[in-house]
């Protein structure tokens, strides 16, 4: 059955350790994120031991050298999916989407020390239509969230940030307006700088765009397509340090 494996490179990805399991239930573990700040390594997942979907999490202390127990962070008779988090200092920040109140909508939680302990559930979005693909990343008291929202005929990307570490949270700026499909965005910050990359098929196929602030996530540039390829590129992920951005994601142009 499914289950999350972890793996940690000490030298900046050189080379690598050993595959660690993490979870061991007869259910589905799916879908993982994780976050680190300083030693500690925080890693959430989907999962069904429960009987539906919630999202669990469990933490390591000593740079991923061992692990802490599962520990269930949701607890609805809904559905609660696709979790992502980030770390900034001892605060960590947790997005994911649920329809406990009868529509998809993101949701968020945070912890102030480390994952040790964790507040309560904010809801983040409000909309007649589906919010979902949740990604979250934090810089000092900056914390920003991207998802996709379908409340017309197509989806688009949104954004909304909290300038206080997730205390209170701005609204929701749009940043996608065309006919297509725009799906699946991951943000990164860094500095005053955010970079958010998704998929779209705004040019006849799905390609990887990219958006960037100067601002700290205030507003955004225009798109730039990253990829030319006739066939499918999807499901990206990024990350930004101060030498650039790195983007990695799927793609179909050899055939499979």
């Amino acid at each position: 059955n499914e289950e999350i494996y972890y793996i940690r490179s000490t030298n900046g990805g050189l080379n690598w350790g050993p595959a660690v399991r993490l979870t061991n239930n007869a259910n589905v573990s799916t879908l993982p994120s994780a976050c680190v700040s300083g030693l500690t390594v925080i890693a959430v997942w989907n999962d069904t031991r429960d009987g539906n979907y919630e999202i669990y999490y469990k933490r390591s202390t000593d740079n991923g050298e061992s692990w802490s127990a599962d520990t269930r962070l949701t607890n609805d008779g809904a559905i609660s999916l696709q979790p992502s988090c980030a770390a900034s200092g001892s605060i960590v920040h947790l997005t994911w989407h649920d329809n406990r109140n009868g529509s998809d909508e993101i949701y968020y939680k945070r912890s102030t020390d480390g994952g040790a302990s964790w507040g309560t559930d904010t809801r983040l979005t409000s909309n007649a239509g589906v919010s979902w693909f949740a990604s979250v990343d934090a810089w000092g008291n900056i914390v920003q969230t991207a998802c996709v929202f379908n409340g017309t005929a197509n989806t688009e990307i949104y954004t909304k940030r909290s300038t206080d570490a997730g205390v209170t949270w701005g609204a929701d700026l749009r940043l996608t307006n065309n006919p297509s499909i725009s799906i699946r965005p991951t943000i990164s910050l860094s500095g005053t700088n955010a970079h958010i990359v998704w998929q779209d098929n705004i040019d006849g196929n799905d390609e990887i765009y990219h958006k960037y602030s100067t601002n700290g996530g205030a507003d955004f540039s225009a798109g730039t397509r990253l990829t030319n390829d006739p066939d499918y590129s999807a499901y990206p992920c990024h990350t930004v340090s101060a030498a650039g951005v790195h983007v990695v994601w799927r793609d179909f142009r050899s055939g499979n």
